[in-house]
């Protein structure tokens, strides 16, 4: 099935009129059903086009984990709009870098992110309207939901005769998403409708997916990042109900599998890790578990195994990234093989390019068309893959990308700062803390708690010093006066003891 099939029938993929409920918000219990979603979706992708859409026109949306969220990625799916994703903590500067690439003429937010654009609108001429998506009525320079379809006349838009735009699914692209690659500032990747529909399709494999009749499930992992929106659309997809949980909130997590008898949980390591020693897991049934994946930045064989102990299922490892529309491989369901990363999907999954950036994308290939994913690895006798290390210079925060380049291009605009770099420190709950290695100015009396707040103040919390400041006379370079990661890796088990 692909989102065209949505439209073109929607009385059967709708469960018979739409009573399933399609997003239901666990802290207020609002919920849409499967036919008042698509009404809204194919509402919004009318009103885009009576509003006209350009060639390589982009919209953002910038939002929490939000029942309406999707209603927004379907309308432009339905339309060919391309959508970029924006993390709704980033800070003013990472904002700018974000809007000023994709420069979108449309931006859609949220009560919560609304304050954000305010200023932003004024001094960004390309952004033509701000929609907020769970709004009940228009505010000062933002037009809400239902206001923006009501003016466009598509509010009571007949489903049963709207129709997509046709498009060539191999070069249009669907969603431009924020990526740091192997190296650098983020950066846009081009993801097109053929890819989407390829890793759809992928939910189907028995070898990959555990085939679960189960029809709820639970939003936590953000919907902006690839990990989240894509797992969601392919739950939407296939009619589930999706509990949305706008943060984690480890009673809701817990309630929600006993009361529900969830069988299939998608995790992240710091997810197995509570699991598999918070007290609080024993005092709920979770008999119900049948299959744990686990993805997003590997997870130590210590944690996988204390999690399988107290589950009594182990946690079947899948690997993927921004650049390869997120999964492209996963241990099939019931793998005992705790560090091999699974069996490569099938079909064309790989991203079109870097948005406006042909040197990163040329970058990121070889001369044979095989993308570079910046890990080193091999496969066994039975094709599964292994990950042995790691060659790109990217930190891994609770599944987060921090590219050390992003950090040292602040870090070193500090006055009292001389030399910068920063490395990511092993942690068995968060993957990697990033540790900044200072080179002090003379006669400086920076502290560890300056530096931290100085770089606190221009990049979101993901991104801050968790790992610390550690004061040193010089920074490895090479040659060619780049800051030596080869040897600042090998520096790590120094620094952790001292820290």
């Amino acid at each position: 099935m692909s989102y065209k099939d949505a439209a073109a029938d929607p009385e059967n993929h709708l469960e018979g009129g739409g009573r399933q409920n399609h997003g239901i918000d666990e802290s207020t219990g609002k919920y849409l059903t499967y036919k008042q979603f698509l009404r809204l979706s194919c509402g919004l992708a009318e009103a885009l086009r009576k509003n006209g859409i350009n060639a390589d026109e982009v919209a953002a949306l910038c939002s929490e984990n939000n029942i309406y969220f999707f209603v927004v990625v379907m309308a432009a799916l339905f339309t060919g709009l391309t959508l970029t994703t924006i993390n709704p903590v980033y800070t003013e500067n990472e904002l700018n870098h974000a809007l000023n690439l994709t420069q979108p003429s449309k931006l859609f937010c949220t009560k919560a992110t609304y304050q954000k654009f305010l200023d932003i609108k004024s001094k960004k001429d390309y952004i033509k309207k701000i929609i907020v998506i769970d709004g009940d009525r228009s505010i000062p320079s933002g037009l809400s939901l239902l206001d923006f379809l009501r003016s466009s006349g598509t509010i009571a838009v007949d489903i049963y005769k709207f129709k997509p735009t046709n498009l060539d699914s191999f070069s249009t692209i669907a969603l431009i998403m924020f990526s740091s690659g192997t190296t650098g500032l983020p950066k846009g990747v081009m993801i097109s409708h053929y890819n989407l529909n390829a890793r759809l399709m992928t939910q189907y494999n028995s070898r990959i997916w555990y085939q679960t009749n189960n029809p709820n499930v639970l939003g936590v992992l953000p919907f902006f990042h690839a990990f989240g929106l894509q797992l969601c659309l392919g739950d939407l997809f296939d009619g589930k109900s999706i509990h949305v949980m706008e943060k984690f909130d480890p009673i809701v997590y817990l309630e929600f599998i006993e009361k529900y008898r969830i069988d299939c949980i998608i995790a992240v390591p710091t997810l197995l890790v509570f699991l598999g020693k918070h007290p609080v897991v024993d005092k709920f049934d979770l008999s119900c578990l049948k299959d744990i994946v686990y993805g997003s930045s590997p997870a130590s064989p210590e944690t996988v195994k204390l999690a399988a102990r107290r589950l009594g299922v182990i946690p079947r490892q899948a690997y993927g990234l921004t650049e390869s529309t997120f999964g492209v491989t996963a241990a099939p369901p019931g793998s005992s093989k705790f560090e091999c990363i699974g069996f490569l999907y099938p079909g064309d999954m790989v991203m079109k390019g870097y948005y406006k950036n042909e040197e990163a994308t040329a970058e990121s290939f070889t001369e044979d068309g095989f993308l570079k994913t910046g890990d080193a690895g091999y496969y066994d006798n039975e094709e599964c893959f292994y990950v042995v290390d790691r060659l790109k210079e990217l930190i891994k925060y609770k599944s987060f990308q921090v590219a050390p380049a992003e950090l040292e291009a602040v870090l070193i605009t500090h006055p009292e700062i001389k030399q910068a770099a920063v490395v990511g420190l092993p942690d068995d709950r968060a993957g990697e803390l990033p540790l900044a290695l200072i080179v002090k100015e003379p006669n400086s009396n920076l502290t560890e708690d300056e530096v931290k707040n100085y770089l606190a103040g221009y990049l979101s919390k993901n991104k801050h010093l968790h790992g610390g400041v550690k004061f040193v006379d010089e920074i490895p370079l090479n040659s060619v006066g780049k800051i030596w990661r080869r040897e600042l890796k090998k520096m790590i088990p120094t620094l952790k003891s001292k820290l």
